[in-house]
């Protein structure tokens, strides 16, 4: 990636962040990781490729962008903030994460289709927590009722083989994307 790209990407990625703290409720950093897992994943499983330009690693709690995890929570700043907030009885301190003021989502960075793919994964998700969140990129959607293995179990997750990166080829592996770009490449669907 050239420096251009690398400065898009980030833009795309600060635009992503804003728009998720702007259509959520209640984030804390790890619900915006899981977000923008979700974001990145379902555009991967679309076009074949993230819509941040983020990589992503394999860690305990599931899947997390790279350098927005390894840089916390300088990669947020400027125009975002972070605040931890005291445990209660048996739980972890809660870190939330809030815009500062000022900071402006660019939607002219995004095409329809993203634009679409955000609003969607806001309304599908935004209002879940963390802790159902964390199932989901573990388990899949309907975690509860049927299970699958998810990227980030392919990736090494179950096995607790941590700091791993996810590739895109790891978020296709059975996805209809992955079998559409095979039928194109080797013959048609029917033949897969």
């Amino acid at each position: 990636m050239n420096d251009l790209q690398r400065r898009k990407a980030q833009e795309r990625l600060r635009s992503v962040v804003i728009f998720l703290l702007q259509n959520c409720q209640s984030m804390t950093k790890t619900k915006l990781l899981k977000l923008l897992w979700l974001v990145d994943y379902n555009h991967v499983l679309e076009t074949g490729l993230t819509i941040t330009g983020e990589s992503y690693l394999v860690e305990q709690h599931g899947p997390v962008p790279e350098a927005v995890f390894r840089n916390w929570p300088r990669s947020i700043q400027p125009f975002a903030k972070s605040r931890t907030e005291p445990a209660y009885a048996d739980s972890y301190p809660a870190e939330y994460v809030e815009l500062v003021e000022g900071a402006q989502f660019s939607d002219s960075l995004f095409s329809d289709f993203q634009m679409e793919l955000l609003e969607s994964i806001v309304e599908r998700y935004g209002s879940m927590t963390s802790t159902v969140l964390e199932m989901i990129t573990h388990y899949g959607d309907d975690y509860q009722n049927n299970p699958v293995e998810t990227p980030w179990a392919r990736a090494g997750g179950l096995a607790k083989q941590y700091s791993r990166r996810i590739t895109p080829s790891d978020m296709l592996k059975g996805s209809e994307y992955e079998k559409h770009i095979l039928g194109i490449l080797y013959g048609s669907d029917d033949e897969l």
